[in-house]
């Protein structure tokens, strides 16, 4: 008995570890072929769904759909959406709440998950494991090894363009942000990732550096 439990617990371990080595090649694979741009534009549809207030399978009270784009360069990106515009020079953050009319600003903080690290955030503090494969999708699962408000995410890779197309992120009250990537552009013509006041009449200004 303790010898098939020692196999099994082997056999175990090899497929587990085997699952890292594919999810991490997968990984790496993206993120070098990303990191040759200079910069990258992505249009993406964004769900939001809160669970706690599902009111049966078919009603998700708690939805929201919106679409967006990201516009990276280097520690810098731009994040427009239907209701809010983020700009981040790599010094700086502007928040621009379009229906207030009001504008936060913070200090940049490397802390925090953004998007100039959307190809290459599973280099630290991530353990990672390959799900599955279908049509050349790849599903990869990622588990934080300190956050508590984040407790997975997982991530789908076209293989055969090399590009992610999807990030579905879990956290601990049962609330997921999904990221599906509609369509990529690489090394464009981009505008300055400067946020103009006098751009805005009358816009509220919160400045909290």
């Amino acid at each position: 008995m303790n010898k098939i439990v020692t196999i099994v617990l082997i056999s175990l371990s090899t497929i587990t570890f085997a699952q890292e080595k594919k999810a991490e090649a997968l990984l790496e694979k993206l993120d070098l072929h990303t990191g040759s741009y200079k910069n990258i534009t992505i249009n993406f549809d964004f769900i939001f769904k809160n669970h706690s207030l599902k009111l049966d399978e078919s009603v998700d009270i708690g939805e929201v759909v919106q679409r967006g784009t990201i516009i990276i360069e280097g520690d810098k990106f731009q994040i427009d959406m239907d209701n809010q515009t983020i700009i981040n020079d790599g010094e700086n953050q502007w928040m621009h709440l379009k229906e207030m009319n009001e504008v936060q600003i913070i200090e940049n903080n490397p802390e925090v998950l953004s998007p100039n690290t959307l190809f290459n955030f599973y280099k630290e503090n991530y353990k990672y494991k390959y799900i599955s494969c279908i049509e050349d999708i790849h599903i990869i699962d990622l588990f934080p090894k300190k956050r508590k408000d984040i407790i997975k995410t997982t991530i789908k890779i076209d293989s055969r363009k090399n590009q992610l197309r999807e990030i579905v992120i879990h956290d601990k009250n049962g609330e997921t942000q999904t990221y599906i990537l509609k369509s990529i552009k690489k090394d464009t013509l981009i505008k300055p990732f400067i946020f103009n006041i006098n751009d805005f009449p009358n816009i509220e200004v919160i400045d909290l550096r």
